[in-house]
Protein backbone atom coordinates (compact mmCIF):
# COMPACT_ATOMS: atom_id res chain seq x y z
CA UNK A 1 0.00 0.00 0.00
CA UNK A 2 1.43 3.38 -0.98
CA UNK A 3 -0.96 5.77 0.71
CA UNK A 4 -4.57 5.67 1.83
CA UNK A 5 -5.15 9.42 1.93
CA UNK A 6 -5.07 10.61 -1.69
CA UNK A 7 -7.80 13.22 -2.05
CA UNK A 8 -6.97 14.98 -5.32
CA UNK A 9 -6.47 13.89 -8.90
CA UNK A 10 -2.96 15.27 -8.79
CA UNK A 11 -1.97 13.06 -5.84
CA UNK A 12 -3.46 9.97 -7.47
CA UNK A 13 -1.80 10.73 -10.81
CA UNK A 14 1.58 11.23 -9.13
CA UNK A 15 1.26 7.94 -7.26
CA UNK A 16 0.34 6.07 -10.44
CA UNK A 17 3.24 7.65 -12.36
CA UNK A 18 5.62 6.85 -9.51
CA UNK A 19 4.41 3.26 -9.58
CA UNK A 20 4.96 2.95 -13.33
CA UNK A 21 8.29 4.78 -13.49
CA UNK A 22 9.87 2.99 -10.53
CA UNK A 23 8.85 -0.55 -11.33
CA UNK A 24 6.04 -0.73 -8.83
CA UNK A 25 6.34 2.41 -6.78
CA UNK A 26 8.03 3.20 -3.52
CA UNK A 27 6.64 0.14 -1.78
CA UNK A 28 7.80 -2.24 -4.50
CA UNK A 29 4.47 -2.93 -6.12
CA UNK A 30 1.88 -1.97 -3.51
CA UNK A 31 -1.69 -1.07 -4.29
CA UNK A 32 -2.81 2.58 -4.34
CA UNK A 33 -5.91 3.31 -2.21
CA UNK A 34 -7.34 6.66 -3.38
CA UNK A 35 -10.56 8.26 -2.17
CA UNK A 36 -11.41 9.57 -5.63
CA UNK A 37 -10.25 8.73 -9.13
CA UNK A 38 -10.88 11.10 -12.00
CA UNK A 39 -9.61 11.01 -15.54
CA UNK A 40 -12.39 13.32 -16.78
CA UNK A 41 -11.91 15.19 -20.06
CA UNK A 42 -8.73 13.21 -20.84
CA UNK A 43 -9.14 12.74 -24.58
CA UNK A 44 -5.69 11.11 -24.90
CA UNK A 45 -6.76 8.15 -22.77
CA UNK A 46 -7.56 5.12 -24.96
CA UNK A 47 -7.02 2.18 -22.57
CA UNK A 48 -6.45 2.00 -18.83
CA UNK A 49 -5.59 -0.76 -16.37
CA UNK A 50 -6.92 -0.11 -12.83
CA UNK A 51 -5.47 -3.27 -11.26
CA UNK A 52 -3.07 -1.24 -9.07
CA UNK A 53 -5.93 0.78 -7.56
CA UNK A 54 -7.70 -0.58 -4.48
CA UNK A 55 -11.41 0.18 -4.13
CA UNK A 56 -11.65 0.08 -0.32
CA UNK A 57 -11.43 3.86 0.22
CA UNK A 58 -13.14 5.16 -2.92
CA UNK A 59 -15.88 7.59 -1.87
CA UNK A 60 -17.11 8.56 -5.33
CA UNK A 61 -16.93 7.48 -8.94
CA UNK A 62 -18.48 10.77 -10.07
CA UNK A 63 -16.86 12.11 -13.26
CA UNK A 64 -14.38 9.22 -13.29
CA UNK A 65 -14.27 8.95 -17.10
CA UNK A 66 -16.55 11.87 -18.04
CA UNK A 67 -15.48 13.22 -21.42
CA UNK A 68 -12.85 10.55 -22.14
CA UNK A 69 -14.11 10.42 -25.71
CA UNK A 70 -11.38 8.11 -27.04
CA UNK A 71 -11.38 5.60 -24.17
CA UNK A 72 -12.09 2.13 -25.59
CA UNK A 73 -11.12 -0.32 -22.86
CA UNK A 74 -10.83 -0.50 -19.06
CA UNK A 75 -9.19 -3.49 -17.39
CA UNK A 76 -8.26 -4.53 -13.87
CA UNK A 77 -11.57 -3.79 -12.12
CA UNK A 78 -12.52 -7.37 -11.28
CA UNK A 79 -11.04 -6.87 -7.80
CA UNK A 80 -13.32 -3.88 -7.05
CA UNK A 81 -15.40 -5.65 -4.40
CA UNK A 82 -15.49 -3.42 -1.32
CA UNK A 83 -17.36 -0.37 -2.61
CA UNK A 84 -19.36 0.38 0.56
CA UNK A 85 -17.84 3.88 0.96
CA UNK A 86 -18.83 4.95 -2.55
CA UNK A 87 -21.72 7.43 -2.57
CA UNK A 88 -21.70 8.80 -6.11
CA UNK A 89 -21.97 7.50 -9.66
CA UNK A 90 -22.91 10.69 -11.50
CA UNK A 91 -21.46 11.21 -15.01
CA UNK A 92 -19.07 8.24 -14.64
CA UNK A 93 -19.26 7.11 -18.27
CA UNK A 94 -20.69 10.35 -19.72
CA UNK A 95 -19.36 11.08 -23.21
CA UNK A 96 -17.28 7.90 -23.46
CA UNK A 97 -18.37 7.47 -27.07
CA UNK A 98 -15.66 4.94 -27.97
CA UNK A 99 -15.96 2.71 -24.89
CA UNK A 100 -16.68 -0.90 -25.83
CA UNK A 101 -15.27 -2.74 -22.78
CA UNK A 102 -15.17 -1.39 -19.21
CA UNK A 103 -14.04 -4.68 -17.69
CA UNK A 104 -17.36 -4.97 -15.84
CA UNK A 105 -17.00 -1.76 -13.81
CA UNK A 106 -20.57 -0.72 -14.63
CA UNK A 107 -21.89 -4.00 -13.24
CA UNK A 108 -19.75 -4.09 -10.06
CA UNK A 109 -21.70 -4.91 -6.87
CA UNK A 110 -22.20 -1.39 -5.54
CA UNK A 111 -23.78 -1.57 -2.09
CA UNK A 112 -23.88 1.97 -0.64
CA UNK A 113 -26.52 4.64 -1.09
CA UNK A 114 -25.90 6.66 -4.23
CA UNK A 115 -27.22 10.21 -4.06
CA UNK A 116 -27.51 10.52 -7.81
CA UNK A 117 -26.68 8.56 -10.90
CA UNK A 118 -27.78 11.37 -13.17
CA UNK A 119 -26.02 11.31 -16.56
CA UNK A 120 -24.10 8.15 -15.48
CA UNK A 121 -24.18 6.54 -18.93
CA UNK A 122 -25.09 9.53 -21.11
CA UNK A 123 -23.48 9.17 -24.55
CA UNK A 124 -21.73 5.97 -23.40
CA UNK A 125 -20.51 3.61 -26.10
CA UNK A 126 -20.92 0.35 -24.15
CA UNK A 127 -22.89 -2.11 -26.30
CA UNK A 128 -24.71 -3.47 -23.24
CA UNK A 129 -25.31 -2.02 -19.77
CA UNK A 130 -26.28 -4.21 -16.82
CA UNK A 131 -26.74 -2.70 -13.33
CA UNK A 132 -28.78 -5.63 -11.98
CA UNK A 133 -26.06 -6.46 -9.39
CA UNK A 134 -26.20 -3.01 -7.79
CA UNK A 135 -27.61 -3.02 -4.25
CA UNK A 136 -28.00 0.68 -3.58
CA UNK A 137 -30.70 3.08 -2.55
CA UNK A 138 -31.40 5.39 -5.47
CA UNK A 139 -32.30 8.54 -3.56
CA UNK A 140 -31.46 11.19 -6.11
CA UNK A 141 -32.14 12.22 -9.67
CA UNK A 142 -32.06 9.52 -12.34
CA UNK A 143 -32.68 11.95 -15.19
CA UNK A 144 -30.62 11.41 -18.33
CA UNK A 145 -29.09 8.27 -16.79
CA UNK A 146 -28.87 6.48 -20.17
CA UNK A 147 -29.51 9.46 -22.48
CA UNK A 148 -27.93 8.89 -25.92
CA UNK A 149 -26.29 5.66 -24.74
CA UNK A 150 -25.35 3.36 -27.61
CA UNK A 151 -26.36 0.18 -25.76
CA UNK A 152 -28.62 -2.34 -27.46
CA UNK A 153 -29.61 -3.90 -24.12
CA UNK A 154 -29.99 -2.25 -20.72
CA UNK A 155 -30.72 -4.30 -17.60
CA UNK A 156 -32.10 -2.43 -14.55
CA UNK A 157 -33.55 -5.55 -12.91
CA UNK A 158 -33.64 -5.98 -9.12
CA UNK A 159 -33.40 -2.23 -8.45
CA UNK A 160 -35.44 -0.17 -6.02
CA UNK A 161 -36.11 3.25 -7.52
CA UNK A 162 -38.92 4.05 -5.06
CA UNK A 163 -36.89 6.79 -3.32
CA UNK A 164 -35.60 8.39 -6.52
CA UNK A 165 -36.60 12.04 -6.83
CA UNK A 166 -36.87 11.83 -10.61
CA UNK A 167 -37.19 8.91 -13.00
CA UNK A 168 -38.55 10.51 -16.15
CA UNK A 169 -38.62 9.86 -19.88
CA UNK A 170 -35.17 11.47 -20.10
CA UNK A 171 -33.60 8.39 -18.48
CA UNK A 172 -33.72 6.55 -21.83
CA UNK A 173 -33.98 9.53 -24.17
CA UNK A 174 -32.33 9.34 -27.60
CA UNK A 175 -31.12 5.73 -27.21
CA UNK A 176 -31.15 5.04 -30.95
CA UNK A 177 -29.78 1.47 -30.69
CA UNK A 178 -31.86 0.37 -27.70
CA UNK A 179 -33.85 -2.80 -28.35
CA UNK A 180 -34.53 -4.11 -24.84
CA UNK A 181 -34.78 -2.83 -21.27
CA UNK A 182 -34.97 -5.57 -18.65
CA UNK A 183 -36.65 -4.55 -15.40
CA UNK A 184 -37.55 -7.77 -13.61
CA UNK A 185 -38.24 -7.24 -9.88
CA UNK A 186 -37.66 -3.50 -10.27
CA UNK A 187 -39.58 -1.12 -8.00
CA UNK A 188 -40.44 2.22 -9.57
CA UNK A 189 -41.46 5.48 -7.85
CA UNK A 190 -45.16 5.99 -7.18
CA UNK A 191 -45.09 9.27 -9.12
CA UNK A 192 -43.11 10.69 -12.06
Amino acid sequence: MINENYTTNYEVACAILDKLENGGGSTGGGVIYPKIIRFDENTDLTEIDLSSIGSDNITTFTDMFNGCTNLTKITGVNHFQNLNKCTGFTRVFRKTHSLIDDGGLHSSPFTKMTVSVQYAFEECGLPSIDISRWRINFAGDLGYMFDKARAVNINISNQDFSNATTLSHTAFRNCANLEEVKCENTIFPAVN
